[in-house]
């Protein structure tokens, strides 16, 4: 082979290598796409653990509401005709009594009738797989359950809530947990809260 035949090779080659060098604005946004990626994934772990501390007191919180739920639903199957109370009277003597044996507690049953919250009975129910006492009131046209059942925990204040077009009331008190469900005026089951509270 003759070196005439030889050199475009070689040229060849050579064009290949200094035909394209390396471009600085190029090497630029390559580094810039990879402190972008970097960044992206800086970012996502950091949501991935805000994500993870803001759902802790969300469990709390979902519990709560789904026990509400639970009792809202036990009040709405109590309204029916017939289904209201197991022992009907507006006795507190009567009623009080009346759970013993069922629960293994004691609820309080105050007489509320000065304060225009009538007691017309109590019954039984269970909530959170738990037997609980239900004591029902009548304000005006409105009626009021009142669940009672064991919680461990400090006191805690009353707190007021919606669902469902229904208002409910619950707080801690000497390791019971108290519910209140009506469909009354809010304030109106504030005061009931604050009656019983202090009965």
């Amino acid at each position: 082979m003759s070196l005439s035949g030889m050199k475009p090779r070689v040229f060849s080659r050579a064009a290949a290598v200094y035909a394209a060098p390396r471009r600085p604005d190029l090497d630029l946004v390559e580094t810039m796409a990879t402190g972008a990626s970097s960044f992206k994934g800086i970012a996502t772990a950091a949501v991935g653990v805000v994500a993870l501390i803001v759902s802790i007191p969300m469990l709390k919180v979902r519990a709560t509401d789904a026990t509400a739920a639970e009792i809202l639903d036990d009040h709405l199957r109590a309204l029916q005709p017939m289904h209201q109370v197991d022992v009907p009277s507006t006795d507190q003597h009567t009623v009080k009594p009346w759970f013993q044996g069922k629960t293994s507690f004691s609820p309080p049953v105050p007489d509320l009738s000065k304060q225009d919250f009538v007691l017309i009975g109590g019954r039984l129910g269970v909530i959170q797989q738990q037997p609980a006492a239900a004591i029902v009131y009548r304000r005006r046209q409105h009626i009021i359950s009142l669940y009672v059942l064991p919680s461990s925990g400090a006191n805690s204040k009353s707190e007021l809530s919606e669902l469902g077009g229904y208002h409910l009331i619950h707080w801690r008190q000497n390791d019971m947990s108290y519910w209140g469900v009506s469909d009354v005026d809010p304030n109106d089951l504030r005061r009931f809260a604050e009656f019983v509270r202090g009965s």
